[in-house]
């Protein structure tokens, strides 16, 4: 794995940069991410897809993006409904949901 560079050492490569982030993302999130955005519009309301979407896995953390702080609150309160379906469909495990507001 890539080491830190110091700031004296200039900017860092993209290359470099790049395969830093590449090693820190798992095969298995990048399929169970893929699993629960197929079964997103499925897995939500209408009115709820308008406004949440799947950002990434951490671990076994849904993390979605939120446009604004009530729909973190209505995440919160559909999150064991929302687990349920989503931990259905096969490469999907997870055990929490986690939102981050986002500007529109």
């Amino acid at each position: 794995m890539a080491r830190w560079r110091k700031s004296h050492e200039g900017p860092v490569p993209l290359g470099e940069s790049l395969a830093r982030v590449a090693a820190q993302i798992s095969q298995r999130d990048l399929v169970g991410l893929a699993a629960i955005q197929r079964r997103w519009d499925e897995a939500v309301d209408p009115e709820i897809l308008l406004h949440v979407s799947p950002l990434r896995l951490d671990g076994a953390t849904l993390v979605v993006a939120v446009d604004e702080p009530t729909w973190a609150t209505k995440v919160r309160l559909i999150s064991g409904d929302l687990l349920t379906t989503l931990n259905g469909a096969p490469g999907v495990d997870v055990d929490g949901v986690v939102a981050v507001v986002r500007a529109p």
